[in-house]
Order: structure tokens, then sequence, then C-alpha cells
């Protein structure tokens, strides 16, 4: 539904419908990634977020660089494990960001396809609820720190320890952010 909302601004944002089912079909794998996935995952950033002049950068990049730059920035395996590695994780986006117009929050759109469970996109909404909406790597290392803990703490009451994922709670966020917009509530979302 929020997706909907969004798209229903008009402009660029009507293709977010369209985009967001490509991407929610979209699985990275450790092979890395062509430049043609790389220019449609940057499309769907920017139309479901701010825009921003970044996609030139992308557009502008080697094939051949895109491919081995994402290929060694996934290749760790701990990186595909259960559990958060904060030094895999710092070490991943570092090699992303290696990419010109690949900063923290867009290597996070990377890494939270290549493992859902443990990696969170580093979404505006979700900045602005657990903290300072800034896009550094040590602020996306608290996101996914918090995240994880959410995940954890909504399993343990379930009783599954795959019911939650941190991919999941930052959509939840994006959609009660959405939401609450379109609500006409000036209500701040709390945690």
């Amino acid at each position: 539904e929020a997706v909907g909302v969004v798209a229903s601004r008009g402009g660029k944002k009507r293709d977010l419908t369209k985009l967001h089912r490509w991407f929610r079909d979209w699985v990275v794998g450790k092979e890395g990634l062509a430049k043609a996935e790389l220019v449609k995952m940057m499309d769907w950033k920017l139309t479901r977020g701010k825009m921003r002049p970044l996609m030139r950068f992308i557009v502008a990049l080697n094939e051949k660089k895109i491919e081995e730059t994402t290929k060694k920035a996934l290749s760790e395996p701990a990186l595909a494990g259960d559990s958060l590695s904060i030094e895999v994780l710092k070490a991943a986006v570092t090699t992303l960001s290696e990419l010109k117009g690949v900063g923290t929050a867009t290597a996070s759109v990377v890494l939270s396809r290549f493992n859902p469970k443990l990696y969170p996109f580093m979404s505006d909404q979700a900045l602005e609820l657990t903290g300072p909406r800034t896009y550094t790597l040590g602020r996306y290392l608290d996101l996914a720190k918090e995240l994880n803990a959410k995940a954890e703490e909504l399993n343990k009451e379930c009783g599954d320890s795959d019911a939650f994922t941190c991919e999941q709670i930052e959509r939840a966020i994006f959609t009660a952010a959405v939401l609450s917009e379109g609500s006409g509530s000036s209500k701040k979302l709390k945690k």
C-alpha cells in the first residue's frame, strides 16, 4: 500500500510500483552484480526515496569494474551467515563504496537483497526512527545492530527464529512512515 501512495505522487514516482515488483524478486548472489542490475537498483532507490544526482555516476561505471567490485564485496562467507558481524559488514560496505556513485545507503540496498535477514536498507525512514538521519558508515552499522536486535526480540516473542528479518522491519518502518504522512497525522513514529 505504501508503494502505491508514493507512486501516486506522480512524475517519476509513478514507476515505483513496477520497480518495486522487480526489487521484491531480485536476489543478489555472491557472483556479484551486472551493470544493468546496479542501474535498475539505483532507479528503484531514487524513485522510492529522494532524488539525488547519482544515476549519472552509476551509468558511467565500467561493467567489469562493477562485477569485480561487487563480487569482491560479497565473497566473504560470513556475510551470508546467520549472525551479524560488524567487521564483515563494514568491509563489504567499504568495498562496494569504491564504485563512484555508491555510498553507504546504496551499498545497503545491495546487502539487503544479499542477506535480508541481517542487513537492512538504510532508508530515510529507518534512520529517522532510530536516530539521526546521517548517511555515514558508522550510522549504518548502528542501524544494522538496532534492527537485528529488534528482529531477534520479535522472533523470540513469536517463538520462530526466522519469522522477522531486518529487511522486513525496514519495510514496515517505511510503510508506517509513508502511511502516517498521508493520514494528515503529524505524529512522529515511535520505536
